[in-house]
């Protein structure tokens, strides 16, 4: 086996580097194989990841922005990176080390509702309908963030292409929390000590410099900075670090990575997370064909690494977008169903508890009849009118019931989504022109029931 020494992933965000070596005699254990592993946790009783337990036990090294940590600390939507032991009998594989660091922790400067989008230390962060929220966060949305500006919050998620932000989680911060920011040094200027990450200046004359291979910072270099604003909003940085993971791995070892495309060369080769990825002939595609990569696209990718410090692909899943969205009550759980719509789950599910009960494990089974829950999915493919949850929360009793998906047969005075009658009268806030104009378009309710049929108190058209 061709022993390919250690692999530097800076921080899963940026250029990933490889030091080829020769055989260093490794740690591999017989009859077990070593794996890398990267993207959001989906749930516990373990840690999953991309669909797949991982076993945690006293040995498992576990670091959260650079401290040591323990499993209970973790949280779902939290992009990590696993180093795992896969043993070749079949058993559970188990997590060697895992590693988690938020991409930024600061006060919300601006929100933009319209584009999904606010800024952190200069940080752009985009929410999706895959974004888990923390507590504290209401609504959980866009919306609920619009009233927390200078709030300090914790950002998890995926780099874009353009080095902006997807967050899979947000949290916020207790107001004394310490600032920081991950990114790529640019604009750097030696003599007065400054570099620019994302929009934010960053002074770092007095820090104190980890790790850096020439001693000092230099531009593409990705970096954690901690420090304080000053009153002109530059962070003065009192910790710089070169920041990067460090992975034992061999030609042939299992990897895989959930991400967005960050550098697209061809369909055949292109970056996750800046990890280098190769296609072939041989590799499968779940949920779309190669036609459909490209920048910033959501992907999965399952393969081995090969000789050249290329990731092949043995599989490629695309992500779908999750823009339904129902807040509603169960009516059974086998099969699952709330407000009449059957809902499935798969590997890949979210699934939280924001309940009182706030159970860690939270899975399937532990739903029960008229819980609350809050659902976010897709239509299914190949069963129309069933929705896909990407994510399922249980969380306290819903003061109104809501419904978002395509509206259908918009006929004064209603419409269906997901074949659910949604009715409005004269004091349902709306659009003057909402019937003229919303047929086929992604409309959000918020309401009651009534004699079978849902009765709207607003109705907003999202897209």
């Amino acid at each position: 086996m061709n022993r390919l020494g250690k692999i530097f992933l800076s921080a899963l965000l940026g250029v990933t580097v490889i030091l080829p070596g020769c055989d260093t005699g490794g740690d591999i254990i017989a009859g077990i194989d070593r794996g890398g592993v990267s993207g959001p946790i989906s749930g516990f009783g373990s840690v999953i990841v991309n669909g797949k337990h991982y076993e945690i036990d006293l040995t498992t090294a576990i670091s959260i922005n650079g401290q040591p940590a323990i499993e209970s600390e973790l949280e779902v939507g939290y992009v990590i990176f696993i180093q795992a032991d896969l043993p070749q009998d079949g058993s559970a594989p188990r997590a060697v080390t895992i590693d988690f660091g938020h991409n930024v922790i600061g006060p919300i400067s601006a929100v933009s509702i319209v584009d999904n989008q606010i800024t952190v230390l200069g940080q752009r962060v985009t929410v999706d309908d895959r974004t888990v929220y923390g507590s504290g966060i209401e609504p959980p949305s866009i919306e609920g963030l619009a009233m927390l500006t200078d709030r300090i919050v914790r950002v998890s998620g995926f780099v874009r292409a353009d080095d902006s932000i997807l967050a899979t989680r947000i949290d916020l911060a207790d107001s004394g929390a310490g600032l920081e920011v991950t990114g790529l040094v640019e604009s750097l200027d030696t003599v007065v000590q400054t570099f620019e990450v994302g929009g934010l200046l960053v002074r770092y004359g007095a820090a104190n410099l980890q790790g850096f291979p020439s001693g000092q910072p230099l531009n593409g270099d990705r970096i954690k900075a901690e420090g304080l604003l000053d009153a002109s909003g530059v962070l003065v940085a009192e910790e710089l670090e070169f920041k990067e993971i460090e992975l034992d791995v061999d030609e042939g070892d299992e990897f895989e990575v959930e991400g967005l495309i960050t550098d697209f060369t061809a369909t055949t080769a292109f970056s996750v997370s800046g990890i280098p990825i190769i296609i072939d002939a041989s590799t499968n595609f779940e949920n779309g064909d190669a036609t459909l990569l490209g920048l910033n696209v959501r992907v999965e990718i399952e393969g081995r690494l090969g000789g050249s410090g290329f990731i092949e692909a043995d599989n490629v899943e695309f992500k779908p977008d999750g823009p339904l969205r129902i807040e509603a009550t169960v009516e059974s759980v086998d099969p699952l169903v709330v407000w009449g719509i059957s809902i499935q789950t798969d590997s890949q599910t979210i699934f939280e508890d924001k309940s009182s009960a706030e159970l860690r494990p939270f899975s399937l089974a532990d739903i029960n009849p008229v819980d609350p829950l809050r659902v976010s999915g897709y239509e299914s493919l190949e069963i129309p009118g069933v929705v896909v949850a990407t994510g399922i929360t249980r969380t306290e009793p819903l003061e109104n019931l809501m419904l978002r998906g395509i509206a259908e047969n918009v006929v004064v005075p209603g419409f269906l989504i997901l074949g659910i009658p949604v009715i409005t009268d004269g004091s349902t806030d709306m659009e003057a022109d909402f019937f003229a104009t919303a047929e086929g378009r992604l409309v959000e309710v918020q309401g009651s029931t009534a004699t079978g049929s849902f009765v709207a108190e607003k109705v907003e058209i999202e897209d």
